[in-house]
């Protein structure tokens, strides 16, 4: 079965481009714009929306997330879902080995980690957590689904 959240993480990379476009083009304006104190304080109020928005969004840490399983594995495919500093990241756990899973969440609800453990001759190892902020309640009830089903065979 294969959850994944492509669509959102387009939809968050055209708010990303479009938000850089209206930040560098209110920039341009605000300093060529000497006469007009009012509009100032709105250019200059609509940069500091973009750029909260922005930092809220890194804060949260939305990532484009593939998660796929059969009957052998479990496979993570991830990566962050803002434009710059991307980093590709992926890990494969082997279902005998899968041990447990915990979902937190933080920043007032919007901040959702996955974390995954594995269990491998008495010793367990802690993957890194990814983060679910992008997924939908439908994805979120399917995963969590899916993964009550793997953690009660293990």
């Amino acid at each position: 079965m294969v959850i994944e959240n492509s669509l959102s993480t387009a939809k968050l990379k055209l708010f990303y481009v479009i938000g850089l476009i209206t930040a560098l083009a209110s920039t341009g304006i605000y300093f060529f714009n000497f006469n007009r104190p009012t509009a100032n304080v709105i250019i200059l109020t609509t940069i500091s929306i973009i750029v909260i928005l922005y930092i809220g969004a890194l804060i949260i840490r939305l990532n484009y997330l593939y998660f796929y399983t059969d009957d052998k594995k479990i496979l993570l495919r991830y990566y962050s879902a803002h434009p710059f500093l991307r980093k590709y990241k992926a890990f494969e756990i082997p279902i005998a080995f899968f041990y447990s899973y915990k979902i937190e969440t933080s920043f007032f609800g919007l901040k959702r980690e996955l974390y995954l453990v594995a269990k491998n001759n008495k010793k367990t190892f802690n993957y890194p957590s990814v983060s679910l902020s992008l997924y939908n309640k439908k994805k979120m009830i399917t995963l969590i689904k899916l993964l009550d089903k793997l953690d009660s065979k293990s």
